[in-house]
């Protein structure tokens, strides 16, 4: 027998509102218009591979 306890009350106040498609768009699209690219800054970039590696082993030591 499972034992379960339900909240039953409804706090829209917590409810957060849904953005539209199009706010999230309009916020990406400024986002990426903000970007700067600087030839100056060092970039670290990894393989397929070893994105995948670290990804493993994160997801691992979460569970």
């Amino acid at each position: 027998m499972i034992n379960a306890l339900v909240d039953t009350q409804k706090r829209t106040d917590d409810i957060e509102k849904i953005p539209s498609v199009d706010e999230v768009l309009a916020r990406w699209k400024a986002r990426a218009d903000a970007y700067q690219y600087s030839p100056d800054k060092s970039q670290n970039y990894i393989s397929l591979e070893e994105f995948g590696e670290k990804l493993l082993n994160s997801v691992r030591q979460k569970l």
